[in-house]
């Protein structure tokens, strides 16, 4: 969780974390994108479940966001499901899509307290 809240309010990767920087191929809801074949779930980030109203609003928000993008992102590994976790950010933008996507109120943060 350190390294998340590092990331989140620092934006700097340790060493140590690769970089996984591609093209978004494929959404999958609010806090899960596909750049080929990888899945990345969006660390700390927490969006409506697909099948509700709030979950489709909070994947369009995503796809508009990121979709056809070219993002990098950082590789924090395996979160407990064996999903890999990172925090992306487009081209030169100064702000994650996680913040785009809380500061749109699509989403929120869990586990991290600032």
């Amino acid at each position: 969780m350190a390294i998340v809240w590092a990331l989140l309010t620092l934006g700097a990767p340790p060493e140590d974390i690769s970089i996984i920087e591609g093209r978004v191929t494929h959404v999958r809801d609010g806090d899960t994108i596909e750049i080929g074949v990888v899945v990345i779930r969006l660390a700390a980030l927490d969006c409506a479940e697909l099948g509700t109203q709030e979950g489709a609003r909070a994947k369009g928000a995503m796809r508009a966001l990121v979709a056809g993008q070219t993002l990098r992102c950082t590789d924090l590994g395996p979160d407990r499901y064996g999903r890999r976790l990172g925090q992306c950010q487009r081209g030169t933008d100064p702000m994650t899509v996680s913040e785009h996507m809380v500061e749109g109120r699509y989403c929120t943060y869990y586990g991290v307290s600032f």
